[in-house]
């Protein structure tokens, strides 16, 4: 399964702004080249600085919004970092650490080559180094360890029916007690978890080219017609319409 899931590098549009109302599965993470741009959560409020590497946090709510006048340039990645989880903003200067940056420039460049399956590979390439060496500076925090055990369950079995006491079986607690824990670790409950990661790997081969029926069987769907509702209900746009649309 691939780690990344969109990525580019350009100016965002007038309209841009980011509202993540819940949990997710994956994290942004931003390069800032230029641009006036505010971060809020519940705990915190921050201007992103230029040249600076920003990995959001996919546990809890928040917001970013830009002065229209001065707009945000930046490398982006979508990344799916389960089992781990990023609670709070982190962000790290690329200057202090010459191997992230010349990864991180290295990226830069591939997103103004020509599209293709190579450079897709060099990117989803670029992107694992880009995460070992932000394990190594602690940006991401670790999950209980037999939650994250039933983690690896669901994203090993994605395209098939899960039940809860299958999954409290995995990780050896009663199943109330093991959906309160996993809600505590990952800020979701182990369902809204698995819709995620399904509609992720959909997303995943439809960026791709796949079609819509594959990735819904991929995804564990038997009916397109469902897997279309609940793709809808989770990025706002049908299956088909993917490829000509841009996640910052």
């Amino acid at each position: 399964m691939n780690m990344l899931l969109t990525c580019g590098y350009q100016e965002v549009p007038k309209s841009w702004y980011v509202m993540e109302q819940k949990a997710s599965i994956y994290t942004r993470i931003y390069y800032v080249k230029k641009g006036d741009v505010v971060y809020e959560s519940n705990a915190e409020k921050k201007k992103l600085a230029p040249d600076t590497l920003y990995c959001f946090p996919n546990k809890i709510p928040y917001q970013m919004h830009q002065n229209q006048q001065d707009r945000l340039k930046c490398l982006y990645l979508h990344v799916d970092i389960a089992p781990y989880v990023i609670s709070q903003l982190r962000e790290v200067h690329p200057a202090e650490h010459p191997i992230i940056l010349n990864l991180l420039e290295a990226f830069t460049e591939s997103c103004r080559q020509c599209e293709g399956e190579s450079m897709s590979m060099l990117q989803e390439s670029l992107t694992k180094s880009i995460i070992e060496y932000l394990k190594l500076l602690g940006v991401f925090e670790t999950v209980e360890e037999k939650i994250s055990q039933s983690v690896l369950y669901m994203m090993e079995n994605v395209d098939k029916k899960i039940s809860v006491q299958e999954l409290s079986e995995v990780s050896g607690y009663h199943p109330q007690y093991y959906i309160r824990l996993f809600r505590s670790c990952m800020g979701m409950t182990p369902h809204q978890f698995l819709i995620q990661y399904r509609m992720k790997k959909a997303l995943s081969l439809l960026s791709q080219g796949f079609p819509v029926y594959e990735a819904a069987e991929a995804a564990g769907y038997n009916e397109s017609k469902n897997f279309t509702r609940e793709f809808k209900k989770t990025y706002g746009i049908l299956p088909r319409q993917v490829k000509s649309y841009i996640f910052y």
